[in-house]
């Protein structure tokens, strides 16, 4: 959670992956005196001197020893490096960096911004060395176990608690593109009560409603991990849910939590990874799937990167199959008790073009025969569906598949819409509909022969870009994105929003809160844009992935904000009309590239890219100064008694 007293007026630089509300102090005398490890700097009234921090923490390349002849051709291989932690993180950035300068990158689902958020959200933690598999995922949280313990009671120094300012609903001031809330993992609809809905988000926790959707509330910003990627509901009580704990930063699990009365309280199992004994240096271990089994009470399945867990009592106790293994995807026979599908994303060459099947309840498994024509893309969803019970599919980034004989052997339906596969089901009422999605939504109404898209900006089957996942309940479709969790009624043509209100889960780069009334607030957002907090209510006012902004001290009506990059946006009529002002000749930015306003002149303002641009006018031109390094400006600040110093 992004937090922010009103006493002391500035900017706090938050990385996207913590914070996902607001809050602002109800106390007029409390200060804050040291810095949550959520947040990267406070801007004092006090700083004199600050530095440009780029001589530290900008890609080194010349000085990394690199991979010889690593290089990807796809963006499925890039996906497939990025989740590699053997892989150097500066490998992986050139890598990259080589693929897109051959990619056409206006053409829209290239996977680029994706990317370039993987790099800003990484580099910090494997400066300089890049070295993914020597970095203790955990040490933040045994340092704070450990001082916790050491600690007396706990002493109470103010009654006056922290607000929650959202954003829980969002106005639109303009037709800002993509609009959305913020991004949702996994979800859950009781096939008996429809009432009854759960959802999980990567930095926002667990959420639960019991009213269709209409209000929202979420039980898990206590626990020491704020994201939960993955969730599962008992077939025979929904009150009993389990789920994934873990490091919204680097998706590294910090346990398993059980509730038995519906998702408002939370207990933590035994399994975790001090018990699984995946703890310190060079341990990465992720949950990717929890499930539990739809016919069997207690039977719980656990996909990770290190094997797949079956507990026969609520993970209490458990025994592990195919360790040293990474599994993604699980998948039950929808009538056989006994059979269970697995998908492993870690596996070489032909072994990522199959998939693991098992005849008594996961004690063992074989592999299928291959199925031709994936080419190892590992990006992989599995469905099944009761109108075929012997039928399983298979959705990549390469094409559909279906088995009819269990899995056994797979005949290919149709080419992929888009190069990657994010989210995929098949109506469990009707097996000539499924439904695919990456960046859009695809429909197929012909048993996967073929797909429309059916996803769009700005219209009424708007649900946003990003699918993460989808789910087919009583001939009904539910997908989440990085904006909303929506319904389809009628086979995925037309969709209802189902999170416009009530749940707090956007994931914030910046905020700014203006110097002329700091009741009025800026933030820009991971793909939900920029959006201001004033006359306490929320509005949209610019899309894309939002950055920093910076606010004119005296006319509040005046601000510039930022998306990803360096995209520069100027309103002088308090975001209801906008003027492009990236600086005219200038290369991208880093992700997150820095803007500032002058401590010393309000209309001064200050564009750090690879070269540093000033602007007299606030905003409306700038002219380049000068190139102080050989790689692009990640953070800057300006003495505030003495512009000249950077």
């Amino acid at each position: 959670m992004l937090i922010q007293s009103p006493l002391e007026p500035g900017t706090i630089d938050s990385s996207p992956i913590y914070s996902n509300r607001i809050a602002t102090l109800n106390n007029p005398s409390a200060r804050s005196r040291t810095s949550s490890p959520r947040t990267r700097y406070w801007r004092l009234p006090w700083v004199g001197l600050l530095i440009i921090a780029t001589f530290l923490s900008v890609s080194l390349y010349a000085q990394t020893s690199y991979q010889k002849g690593l290089a990807v051709h796809t963006k499925t291989e890039l996906r497939q490096i990025m989740n590699d932690p053997t892989v150097n993180y500066y490998d992986v950035a050139k890598a990259g960096h080589a693929y897109y300068e051959k990619v056409d990158l206006s053409v829209k689902g290239t996977g680029h911004k994706q990317f370039q958020r993987w790099l800003n959200a990484n580099e910090y933690k494997y400066y300089p060395s890049g070295d993914r598999h020597n970095v203790d995922p955990y040490f933040a949280l045994n340092q704070y176990k450990s001082f916790i313990h050491g600690q007396g009671t706990a002493k109470v120094l103010s009654t006056n608690d922290w607000k929650d300012l959202g954003p829980y609903s969002i106005t639109y001031l303009t037709q800002a593109k993509n609009p959305g809330i913020g991004r949702i993992e996994d979800m859950y609809i009781s096939p008996t009560d429809s009432s009854i809905l759960y959802i999980s988000s990567r930095s926002g926790g667990f959420w639960r409603s019991t009213d269709h959707g209409n209000t929202w509330e979420g039980t898990t910003d206590a626990l020491f991990s704020s994201g939960v990627n993955t969730f599962t509901v008992s077939p025979t009580n929904s009150q009993n849910i389990l789920i994934n704990s873990r490091n919204a930063s680097n998706g590294y699990s910090n346990g398993i939590y059980a509730s038995n009365d519906g998702g408002k309280t939370w207990t933590p199992t035994p399994f975790n990874p001090q018990n699984l004994n995946f703890m310190g240096p060079g341990n990465d271990f992720t949950v990717m799937e929890v499930a539990y089994h739809p016919r069997v009470p207690n039977l719980v399945f656990v996909a990770t990167s290190e094997g797949v867990f079956k507990s026969y009592d609520n993970l209490n106790t458990w025994t592990v199959s195919q360790p040293n293994q990474s599994f993604k995807e699980i998948a039950f026979h929808p009538t056989n008790d006994s059979m269970v599908y697995l998908y492993n994303s870690r596996q070489s060459s032909n072994q990522a073009n199959v998939i693991y099947r098992s005849f008594d309840q996961g004690s063992t498994y074989h592999t299928t025969n291959l199925i031709q024509g994936n080419n190892n893309d590992r990006f992989v969803e599995l469905s099944t569906s009761p109108q075929c019970p012997d039928c399983v599919w298979f959705a990549s980034g390469k094409g559909v598949w279906v088995s009819k004989d269990k899995g056994l052997n797979f005949d290919k339906l149709s080419a992929a819409p888009e190069g990657l596969c994010e989210g995929f089901a098949v109506n469990d009422a009707d097996t000539s509909n499924m439904l695919f999605g990456y960046v859009e939504l695809y429909n197929s109404t012909n048993g996967g022969r073929t797909f429309t898209k059916v996803s769009g900006n700005n219209n009424s089957n708007y649900i946003h870009a990003d699918l993460r996942n989808i789910k087919s309940v009583n001939g009904r479709f539910y997908a989440v994105t990085d904006g909303f969790l929506a319904k389809s009624k009628d086979g995925g043509v037309s969709w209802k929003r189902l999170t416009e209100t009530g749940i707090g889960i956007r994931e914030n780069y910046k905020l700014t809160v203006s110097q002329a009334n700091h009741y009025f607030t800026l933030t820009g957002s991971q793909d939900n844009g920029s959006s201001m907090f004033k006359d306490n209510r929320w509005f949209r006012v610019y899309g894309s992935d939002g950055m920093e902004s910076v606010m004119h001290p005296l006319n509040e009506e005046w601000f510039i904000i930022s998306y990803q990059s360096g995209g520069r946006m100027l309103t002088k009529e308090g975001g209801r009309k906008w003027t492009l002002v990236t600086p005219q000749g200038s290369n991208f930015g880093d992700w997150e590239a820095p803007l500032k306003l002058d401590p010393n002149n309000d209309m001064t303002v200050y564009d750090f890219r690879e070269e540093v641009w000033k602007s007299t006018n606030f905003g409306e031109d700038f002219v380049k100064l000068a190139k102080p390094f050989s790689n692009r400006i990640l953070e800057a600040a300006i003495a505030h008694n003495n512009s000249k110093i950077m």
